[in-house]
């Protein structure tokens, strides 16, 4: 039980720890292009977030209460604190491994060469389009919403 407690703390810190990094990321983005301006909102994002101040606090609970005697259940719980990041890398390695057999399993089409040779995009988009319409491509409408030539619609006009 002790465990699950430090795996949430953990999980807690590694949140914090991530935001941390995109607020920096996105601090370095913005302030391109002017120099005063990147130097001071990232000294802010770097001294004011949650992030830092998690892991400094962490840190040091974790020196005091190992560094003297302890209780086993104490191991326990930092077992839990240090477990979290094996499991967040489990679960973002499955999610991109899901991600990119989803990528592979749609291979693009051939462009039909007697047509003018349209591209795999437009073909891939124009399918998609298809099937989200339920192929009535042919009620006097292609898919992108234009008018067809001599269609019946367009005659009776």
């Amino acid at each position: 039980m002790l465990a699950y407690g430090g795996l949430v703390v953990g999980l807690l810190v590694m949140a914090r720890t991530a935001y941390w990094f995109s607020a920096v990321g996105q601090a370095v983005a913005s302030g391109r292009g002017s120099s005063g301006r990147t130097a001071l909102g990232l000294m802010a994002v770097l001294l004011l977030h949650s992030g830092p101040w998690f892991i400094v606090g962490t840190a040091i609970f974790a020196y005091v209460v190992l560094s003297s005697l302890h209780r086993s259940e104490w191991v326990w719980f930092f077992s839990g604190v240090l477990a979290a990041p094996l499991i967040n890398a489990a679960i973002l390695f499955r999610v991109w491994q899901a991600r990119r057999k989803r990528r592979s399993a749609v291979k693009p089409l051939k462009a039909d060469e007697g047509k003018g040779g349209v591209a795999t995009e437009e073909v891939l988009s124009v399918t998609a389009l298809r099937r989200l319409v339920g192929n009535r491509s042919g009620r006097g409408r292609r898919v992108t919403g234009r008018p067809l030539y001599g269609s019946s619609r367009a005659m009776a006009k």
